[in-house]
């Protein structure tokens, strides 16, 4: 089982337990889509929702 919580030391406590938050939910709902995806195609969709959300 891959290990969401490792790379979290340099980010505080509320972006680490987000980032965890974020994997578990990728990896429980979209699993199988992500499976079917390049990697580079992947990242792009994802970096594409981050873009479309009001920051």
């Amino acid at each position: 089982m891959t290990n969401f919580t490792s790379q979290t030391s340099d980010i505080s406590p509320e972006i680490a337990a987000l980032k965890v938050q974020l994997a578990i939910s990728l990896n429980f709902h979209h699993r199988k889509t992500l499976e079917r995806l390049p990697l580079e195609e992947a990242v792009r969709v994802m970096a594409e929702v981050w873009d479309s959300c009001d920051h």
